[in-house]
């Protein structure tokens, strides 16, 4: 058969190909996909490992309860990226520098937040708990730092995940409380188009 195709001019394409393409739309759909079992989509324990380490760097250096895993990371958690990343934010509170792991193509950004500030939730990472990011707060940063990291195309896939799971009266309040409005107009527009479309 795959000489027909070839021969019709029709590129051979493996389901495996496919897989992150269709692990997207059922996210995007509020599906949970399964891979081997576990309500998780298939992913390299070795590319997800980043997030433990940019979990134990922060803890390290401000404390456990002083520091959360935010952005595409926090979704990554979240189950709303399919794929693993290179990237990390930590939401710290003070400055300090970037760190590029030497072991693995990976970067760690830290943010300056007041984690005081933002909701967070305890979350298993490989190396054990940390803090992370809430859904909704994690969608509202998004909105309002897409460009974080230089994942803004991943950013609005995720949002576009993440927009059916959230709970629009705490992305009302956080947007509120922590004066993203314009952040939280770009997510009911982006609400209202994924609504119509």
């Amino acid at each position: 058969m795959v000489p027909l195709l070839r021969d019709a001019g029709v590129r051979q394409v493996r389901l495996h190909d496919d897989r992150h393409a269709a692990t997207t739309l059922l996210l995007t759909a509020g599906v949970q996909p399964r891979s081997h079992g576990v309500a998780r989509p298939q992913s390299d324990a070795y590319d997800d490992g980043y997030l433990s380490i940019a979990a134990g760097v922060a803890a390290v250096d401000f404390g456990g309860n002083a520091s959360a895993l935010m952005g595409v990371g926090a979704a990554r958690l979240h189950m709303a990226l399919p794929r693993a990343i290179a990237i990390a934010t930590v939401a710290v509170p003070r400055r300090r520098r970037d760190l590029t792991l030497t072991d693995r193509k990976a970067t760690i950004h830290f943010l300056p937040r007041d984690i005081e500030r933002i909701y967070v939730e305890r979350m298993t990472t490989d190396m054990g708990p940390c803090l992370v990011t809430t859904l909704e707060q994690t969608v509202l940063d998004l909105s309002h730092l897409p460009r974080l990291g230089d994942m803004e195309f991943e950013a609005w896939n995720t949002i576009d995940a993440l927009l059916p799971r959230r709970d629009n009266e705490v992305v009302d309040r956080l947007a509120a409380q922590q004066r993203l409005n314009a952040a939280h107009r770009r997510l009911r527009t982006r609400a209202r188009v994924r609504a119509i479309g």
